[in-house]
This record gives structure tokens, sequence and C-alpha cells, in this order.
């Protein structure tokens, strides 16, 4: 060792040819003096001369004096340092030049790596009684200097809490009875370092329910499903009942389907089989509002000392009050019922109105109150007629309809000249007239040749009244 020791001083000497051996030793020095490290850190030191790095193998390495290691940390024969525990060390370099010794220092502090959380491999259990499960907690980071944990229960008679005794990060848990607690572990420096897990012991019990809605307006006739939340979402006995405060207004179904029966107000009721925890939601129904009111037809001809029955439509066909009033412009012409039936008294021309109860939607019609005559019509089946210039030929036919409520007596049809007056054909036999009920027809016919604007005449009979009736084929 000595012979090393002469060999490297000579070195030494060589290359201080130039410089005094004081200058020469008086320049070996550490790359550093000052050193943090934490527990597994390494530093490799670099001896060095004039700023020039200078080979480790000429030097001995110590740390507080002592060879290689000490419990705060331990040095390689190359100068590599490895930080063990916690504390402060001093790592020194030396060598002898002769009898004086040569050495530099550093001034190494190891301090602890803080844990800064806390992880566990379940956070929620489920347990039976007399079930057991291991808990395993890690820090954060793994190599948090200080490692000790506390576990704690928060109800030993529902969950019983042992420690492993070789294995402190692990602790066994059991299910003592039927509830729910909270197992917790923390660091023991530190007790805002911490970790839970959430332990179920048997059925999970409902804690709560709510719905989705706390009032609700519907229209009448409309449905609504009850939306509802049970809290904890795991638990065990999830069933549910409906009440109705009023049955008159909505009924609910087992399943949360409300039917709305009335208009008003009532309160659904949910509640839970476990616990019997309610939820109530308002809910108002409202009524289906009338927007329109429609005449089956804009215009009724009636005869005179008759009634009819006037038809409308309300939309939506399902509002909730159909109530409407009837009111006529003239009831001395024509006079209209609280049911919608007109009397025809004279003849002439009314408005019937038709208006809700409310007064916002209306309707109205027009009413011919007419006599039998008025509602005796004629009419010219011309497809065998060849006009030219306006006279006629060919044959005419004519058709007479009864539109009235009365049933009418045919007494004559004639085709007759209506320049002239003569009467060109007559029908008076009974079997080819005969008696016209309400709507019905008849249709007769007679030949003509060169007529200018023939004239069709039917004389009539109804209850011991006649008139007659014409028309100008071409008018």
């Amino acid at each position: 060792m000595k012979k090393i020791l002469l060999f490297a001083f000579s070195l030494l000497l060589v290359s201080c040819i130039n410089e005094t051996l004081e200058d020469c030793l008086g320049s070996f020095e550490l790359d550093s003096k000052e050193l943090i490290l934490i527990p597994g850190d390494t530093y490799q030191f670099t001896v060095l001369r004039n700023s020039s790095p200078v080979e480790s193998q000429f030097f001995n390495w110590y740390v507080d004096d002592t060879p290689i290691s000490t419990e705060i940390g331990r040095i390689s024969t190359e100068g590599l340092f490895t930080a063990l525990r916690v504390g402060k060390a001093v790592v020194k370099v030396e060598t002898n030049v002769g009898s004086r010794i040569m050495y530099s220092t550093c001034n190494i502090t190891v301090i602890p790596v803080d844990a800064t959380g806390l992880i566990l491999n379940h956070t929620e259990v489920k347990l039976e009684v007399g079930e057991e499960e291991t808990l395993l907690c890690f820090y954060v980071p793994e190599n948090a200097t200080y490692q000790d944990l506390i576990w704690e229960t928060s109800n030993k008679d529902i969950v019983h809490i042992r420690e492993d005794r070789e294995n402190e990060k692990t602790a066994i848990i059991k299910g003592m009875s039927h509830g729910k607690a909270t197992i917790t572990v923390s660091d023991k420096l530190n007790p805002e370092i911490f970790a839970v897990c959430e332990v179920q012991v048997g059925p999970t019990r409902v804690e709560s329910i709510t719905l989705s809605e706390s009032e609700k307006t519907l229209i009448l006739g409309e449905t609504y499903n009850l939306v509802y939340t049970i809290l904890p979402e795991d638990a065990t006995n999830k069933n549910v009942s409906f009440i109705s405060s009023n049955e008159n207004v909505a009924i609910v179904d087992i399943n949360g389907h409300v039917t709305t029966l009335n208009v008003g107000e009532t309160v659904i009721t949910a509640i839970t089989e476990d616990g019997e925890f309610k939820a109530d939601i308002k809910l108002t129904v409202n009524p289906v509002v009338l927007t329109a009111i429609v005449f089956d037809k804009p215009v009724y001809d009636i005869q005179i000392a008759t009634e009819q029955q006037l038809k409308i439509s309300l939309i939506p066909f399902n509002a909730t009050y159909k109530n409407v009033t009837w009111t006529s412009s003239n009831p001395s012409i024509a006079s209209v019922n609280s049911e919608g039936i007109v009397q025809a008294h004279l003849k002439g021309q009314v408005r019937i109105t038709c208006e809700s109860e409310d007064g916002r939607v209306s309707a109205e019609c027009i009413v011919n109150a007419l006599t039998v005559e008025d509602m005796v019509v004629l009419n010219f089946d011309a497809t065998t007629i060849v006009p030219v210039n306006g006279y006629c030929s060919g044959t005419l036919y004519s058709e007479i309809v009864n539109t009235s409520e009365s049933t009418i007596r045919l007494i004559k049809f004639s085709i007759i000249d209506s320049t002239t007056g003569n009467e060109l054909v007559a029908v008076t036999d009974e079997d080819m007239l005969g008696y016209l009920k309400e709507n019905e027809t008849r249709m007769l016919s007679g030949t003509i040749d060169h007529i200018y604007h023939p004239m069709v005449q039917w004389e009539v009979e109804c209850n011991g009244v006649k008139f007659t009736k014409t028309k100008i084929f071409g008018e």
C-alpha cells in the first residue's frame, strides 16, 4: 500500500515540476461541498485539482471518518455515495504525500421522503356476518421514509379489525352484525393522510328516495311515469309503493304510472318498502282547452213550422268543458234552444251562434226559414235536347225534388211554350204523378220541336194548399 502511495505521490510531483509542492496539493478538492439527498439516492464524487478531475484510485474515502459505511450512508472505493437513512454525514477523501495528509470533505444531509397519500386495495366491501376480508394499504410514494399506520373501525360491533403483526400494511376485517361501518387507515405521523373503506355487513339498507320532480302539471287525459332514485344505489330491497291523495283527480299503479281522471290537484307519494322512506310530487291536472267550434255545414234550410237539430264538432274532441250556449239573431223568424234545436216560425233568414261557456270560442251558421213551396226544387236533364239559336228540340226531362219534411201531392205536369203560353205537353195521370215524401224525386218528360225557351210547370198540393212551380229551360 505504501508503495502505491509513493508511486502516486511521485506522479503528483511530476505533474508539479513547474509548481511548488504546497501549491500542487493545495488545489486538491471534491466537486461538491454540500449535498442534500433522500434515502436511496446515490452521488458519484469527483476529485478535482485546479478544476480538473483526478483519478480516484489515488485516494481513500470515508464517511464520518469511517471507511466504507455508516448507518447514514456508504461510499465505494471509487467515490460513489449511497444515502441509506435520514441524518447528516461527512464524506472525506484523503491521500498521503510523504508525511503530510491532504483531504477534502463534503457535508451531506439525507432528508426524509414525505408521504403524500394512502391507497387501499378496496374502497367498498360487502360481507356477511362471520365473513372476513383482507385490506392492503400502500404508501404514496412507495419509498416514503416513515411508514407507520393506524387502523380504525367506526363501529366494532358491526366490523371488527385485526392488524397483521407481521405486516402493518395489512389488516383483516370481519363482519360481526348487520349494518355499515367505515374502516380508516391513517399515517401515524400525519393523520391528515388517510384512506377509507366502506363496509356493508348483510343487506344494504335504503337510506333515501327522491323523485325526479317535486311538481308536475298535466292536461286531463295525459299519463305520466314517475322517475325515482333510491340511495344507496346498491340497496338490497328497492321495492316501492305509490299512493295518490286524491284518486278522483289521478290514480297511480304499482309501477308508478299515473293516469289523470279529472281536473284538480293531488299528491303522489312514493314509499320504500325498506325503511318506509317517502318522496312526494304535487300533481296539477288542467282541463283540455276548447279551441274551435265547427258546424257540419254553413247553411241550413228549415221548413216553417218544423224543427232541426244543428250539428257541431268541438275541437279538440276531448275538450274538458263541452257546454255551449245557442242564440238566434231573430227568434221571431227562427229560434234555437239550449240543445241547438232550431224551430222555423216565419219565412226569412237568421244567424245562429254557438258559443263556449267561457265565451272564448264561437261559431255561426245561416238558417233559412222556408215554406214548402220554397223547398220544392226543379231540375232539368238536357242530355237529349238539341238547342239551336235558343230553339230546342228533343225530349225534355224535368225532375222535381221534395226537400221539405212534408209529403206533397203532384197534381199536373206540363211543358209550355214560354213565348206563346201554349201548353205542349200535359200529364195528369195520378199513377205517373203520385206523392213525394221528404227527399223523394220524380222525373217526367215530353217531346218538343223547335220551341224557344220551353218551360216546365208542376202543380203541387200540400196540406190542402195548392201552388205551382215553374222553370224555363236554359235560364
